[in-house]
């Protein structure tokens, strides 16, 4: 669960998936799970200190989290007037057997 958003970003424009789409005229959000490096900062709960912090598992992931992200960003694209709010989800393995 180390991964986090700007894997997505850390190759070279050309070869980095989230550029290439960007180029060729996708809007491109990228999201992080909870337990990420960036997930540490939490405004609601402090990582170190509140072992209610790390509640959760990958079935959170695409049970809570995705549909709650998904959700988002497609409130936000129809705020915008877009008239098409279609929505690809790409993702990666956190691993496992």
């Amino acid at each position: 669960m180390n991964g986090g958003s700007h894997l997505w970003v850390t190759n070279e424009q050309k070869e980095s998936l989230a550029f290439r789409l960007h180029f060729d005229g996708y809007d491109v959000w990228t999201v992080n799970n909870r337990g990420n490096y960036y997930s540490s900062y939490n405004e609601d709960k402090d990582y170190k200190k509140d072992s209610t912090y790390w509640d959760f598992d990958e079935e959170h992931f695409g049970a809570i989290d995705n549909v709650a992200e998904i959700t988002y960003i497609l409130d936000v694209v129809s705020k915008e007037g877009w008239k098409d709010n279609i929505a690809a989800f790409i993702g990666n393995a956190e691993g496992g057997e």
